[in-house]
């Protein structure tokens, strides 16, 4: 299983040898908020995975891909028809790009 959005910020953050307090200073938030985004009890905003990339020098949109399957599965999680949700969901993506 892929690692969560939390988990990867967080393991980010210890490759770079950088405390909690040093990266919530950098983004200009709590460092209570970071931690609970790291142990995936808060989700983090969209413009917060901006600004992790450019901190950790990491591709944004691998970030975001991480991100967004997070909330997918946040919303989804509890449903019996999970694999139905998504198929139409990806044939509407689709239709709305042609």
């Amino acid at each position: 299983m892929e690692n969560s959005f939390g988990e990867t910020i967080r393991k980010l953050r210890e490759e770079n040898n950088l405390l909690l307090r040093e990266v919530s200073a950098k983004l200009e938030i709590d460092a209570s908020i970071l931690s609970k985004i790291e142990n995936n009890n808060r989700v983090a905003k969209k413009e917060l995975v901006k600004k992790f990339s450019k901190l950790y020098k990491v591709d944004y949109n691998e970030l975001l891909i991480i991100w967004f399957s997070d909330k997918i599965v946040s919303e989804l999680k509890d449903e019996n028809n999970i694999e139905e949700i998504l198929r139409i969901a990806e044939q509407k993506i689709k239709n709305g790009k042609e």
